[in-house]
């Protein structure tokens, strides 16, 4: 196997963790941010210490990091009093969390009829088995129901595979490893429904997915965990294993990853208790194996968990981002988007670091990782030599350049070459994902507004402006401000566009330093001249905030601001949107002698032009969008 075709994402889906024999009554949820390292001490020690009974379900990690926890109604005035202590502010989110958990409602499954199976409910682990021996009935040819092995108290571990005929990339998916996460279990059977149920336009990238690889799925890793869960603690997170005082051991801490170095216990009373050795457990011993017995071919990997609302990228115990992070990143991103863009629903992304603050050891998509090797884009010399082959070419657009090896670059594609392009990546063996099929309605949703002069409500951040509407709407801000804003003209562009300034010192100024803002060098960066002159906006009103940190921000420094750098490009992008340089004129010889034409293609990049050396990623061709003039002078 190439060990740099493999990835995965860990993802972290929210779900309130709210069950049975084992009651919560009058157990209050508390959420607070530590502002003071003595406030995060506090709640670490609470965490260590366990001298109040807490449960946490968001672990205090760094200063101004929320926190959530769970306290017993018998140490509620406790906690309380030393909350106090440490002036350590909170928010009560649930006074009885046993109310959240008794409004879960978990629904029968009808053996046979796989419609009665939604996904409004929560399922127990018999009516979930059962729903997936069903779905194989269902779909011979496409599904396959297999048990990996048993669990410490005899449980059948269940894989799915979803393979269509070819020989394809795989994608393998865990949830359910945590007992009580309720969530990640439903969602992974939601997605072999749709993966292998459905074939319509509604999930049309779905069914493309479903066909592009083949799909090996394990709904329930801790299938002891996860009926404990069920019948008699709704908070239990390990699997069942017997020890001499105490039972469980946290799954996601026994995989062969840096074992037992961070954020594990050796106490088996803990919940994070990492077990005797690596593997000590079948069901880690299992998934290992499988994966491994898989690990040809294997391009994603994908580990869901609850909560957080966080995409997680491997490794857990870094602080500093592995090489093909920045793809990941953007894999993530492109996630983060549409989840929002549907639903409204903000994700985080980052290592388990970035977004939780800790360090853990010993989870499975770490050791996937580490064991099975990393992939990027582009993951071989040759690869990269093809997308910097494409910088030359007229049905290419480069939004974000090939630079180096395991960095993504993303391009728009002419549709008419479109499935050239894919040919010979495929050829290749180069992985491109599909971000927007059709980019001008992407432009097409990009609203530009007139501003109406000296109504200076008239001009907002929900949509775009031209050049002179923005340009009035900074007169008429100097206007209304005149002692503390003033409007300067830096020169001419090149078709005789003034290029503004701004400066502002707000009164009562410290005056220390100066600070400078420059935006709009690149003609269709049409959000960068937004959002600095929505910077100009809330400098100018800083001192009427209600945010003191702008406010002292404001005071601290002399200001500076070009909101547009390149004018004439800018009002040029409003009629050819994907204008990239300045408008300037290149020297072209004939017979005669040298003529002047006008470089209208994609011009002079300014960027480039302003470095202290010409060549890398920059072109002598002024049809280029990575044009350079030979000499250094701006035009």
């Amino acid at each position: 196997m190439n060990a740099k075709t493999v990835a995965f994402i860990v993802i972290l889906l929210y779900n309130v963790r709210i069950c049975q024999s084992k009651k919560y009554n009058n157990f209050t949820l508390f959420s607070a941010v530590p502002k003071e390292p003595d406030q995060l001490k506090f709640l670490q020690n609470l965490s260590k210490q366990k001298y109040i009974n807490v449960m946490f379900w968001k672990k205090p990690s760094v200063l101004y990091e929320e926190v959530h926890f769970i306290v017993s109604p018998s140490d509620i005035e406790l906690f309380l009093e030393r909350a106090s202590h440490f002036r350590l502010k909170f928010e009560v989110r649930q006074k009885n969390i046993e109310r959240a958990f008794e409004a879960q409602t978990i629904k029968k499954y009808s053996r046979l009829n796989t419609a009665t199976y939604t996904w409004s409910y929560y399922h127990n682990l018999d009516d979930i088995y059962q729903w997936l021996q069903d779905m194989a009935l269902q779909y011979p040819n496409t599904l396959d129901l297999s048990s990996i092995g048993k669990s410490v108290e005899g449980r059948d571990i269940y894989a799915v595979s979803i393979k269509r005929p070819g020989n394809k990339f795989k994608v393998i998916v865990e949830g359910g490893i945590h007992g009580d996460e309720w969530i990640a279990v439903e969602f992974v059977t939601y997605l072999i429904n749709e993966l292998v149920g459905r074939n319509n336009s509604r999930n049309w990238r779905l069914h493309d997915l479903a066909k592009k690889y083949d799909w090996y799925i394990i709904p329930i890793v801790n299938p002891d965990g996860y009926f404990y869960t069920h019948t008699t603690d709704r908070l239990w997170r390990k699997n069942r294993r017997g020890t001499a005082n105490a039972i469980g051991v946290d799954l996601n801490r026994n995989f062969d990853y840096n074992f037992g170095k961070f954020d594990t216990s050796e106490d088996p009373k803990d919940e994070n208790y990492c077990g005797p050795r690596p593997f000590s457990e079948p069901e880690s011993r299992l998934l290992a194996d499988f994966i491994t017995e898989r690990k040809q071919n294997l391009r994603f990997y994908f580990s869901f968990h609850a909560y957080g609302q966080k995409f997680i990228i491997p490794f857990s115990d870094r602080i500093n981002h592995i090489d093909n992070y920045n793809e990941m990143e953007n894999f993530g991103k492109q996630a983060i988007l549409n989840i929002y863009n549907l639903y409204g629903t903000k994700y985080g992304i980052g290592t388990t670091y970035d977004t939780l603050g800790l360090r853990i050891s010993g989870n499975s998509a770490s050791w996937v990782k580490k064991t099975l090797g990393v992939r990027g884009i582009p993951v071989e010399n040759v690869h990269l030599e093809f997308f910097k082959n494409l910088t030359t070419v007229d049905y290419v657009n480069f939004w974000r350049s090939p630079g180096q090896l395991f960095k993504p670059a993303d391009f728009i594609v002419d549709p008419e070459y479109k499935e050239i392009f894919q040919k010979d990546a495929a050829n290749l063996g180069l992985y491109i994902t599909t971000i927007k099929e059709d980019v001008q309605q992407a432009f097409d949703k990009q609203t530009v507004k007139t501003y109406i002069r000296r109504q200076m409500e008239s001009f907002d951040w929900n949509s775009y402006f031209r050049l002179d509407d923005i340009y009035q709407w900074l007169r008429d801000m100097a206007k209304n401000f005149p002692e503390e804003m003033e409007i300067i003209s830096i020169g001419t562009t090149h078709e005789r566009r003034e290029i503004l300034a701004v400066k502002i010192l707000l009164k009562h100024s410290t005056i220390r330093s100066k600070v400078i803002v420059e935006g709009g060098i690149h003609a269709r960066e049409w959000i960068s001249p937004a959002f600095v002159t929505y910077f100009i906006n809330k400098i100018i009103h800083a001192p009427v905030s209600n945010d003191p940190i702008l406010k002292n921000i404001a005071l601290t420094y002399e200001w500076y601001f070009v909101p547009v750098l390149n004018a004439d490009g800018y009002e040029y992008s409003h009629t050819h949107r994907m204008a990239h340089a300045t408008r300037t004129f290149s020297f072209d010889q004939n017979e005669k002698g040298i003529i002047i034409k006008s470089s209208v293609a994609n011009p002079v990049d300014v960027n480039p032009k302003m470095m202290l050396s010409q060549g890398g990623n920059m072109s002598n061709d002024p049809c280029n969008r990575l044009g350079v003039t030979t000499n250094r002078q701006i035009t």
